[in-house]
């Protein structure tokens, strides 16, 4: 399973899920905000940030059958920030892994931190609302509750 944790109440985020949708042609990408009742189950296993104004992490899990990645923490492969960019995109494959492999050029420091001045001034840009707009469907039943 492949789960991206989003906060529900940022515009960005919401558009994020939508454009993660939109790309993920094999549709393996599950999607669960940090409200949701999945999360809170994962929380504490997974160091998932709380929901609300202090959620500035973008996360993604990889939960892979055991021992299939060298490395691994129990129960897949849990990644924040950049870093969570970066494993969903190449999660996506195609062209997206391939910028990947471009922004891994980029020291963690430096992208964790062009990533936080995002995820600080992202309320202030594009406001807040009460959950994400979920037009379609076919979105709506990749959600995780």
């Amino acid at each position: 399973m492949k789960v991206c944790f989003f906060d529900d109440d940022c515009p960005l985020c919401c558009g994020t899920v939508h454009w993660i949708h939109r790309r993920d042609r094999l549709g393996e990408i599950w999607f669960a905000a940090l409200g949701s009742d999945f999360a809170a189950q994962h929380r504490e296993a997974l160091n998932l940030p709380e929901a609300g104004v202090n959620a500035e992490s973008f996360a993604f899990w990889v939960q892979e059958r055991e021992g299939e990645r060298e490395g691994e923490q129990e129960g897949g492969l849990m990644v924040f920030k950049s870093e969570a960019v970066m494993a969903l995109l190449r999660e996506l494959g195609g062209g997206w892994a391939g910028l990947a492999v471009l922004l891994a050029i980029i020291p963690l420091v430096v992208r964790d931190a062009g990533y936080d001045l995002v995820a600080r001034n992202r309320r202030k840009c594009f406001g807040t609302r009460e959950g994400c707009v979920l037009s379609p469907p076919s979105l709506r039943e990749k959600f995780l509750r």
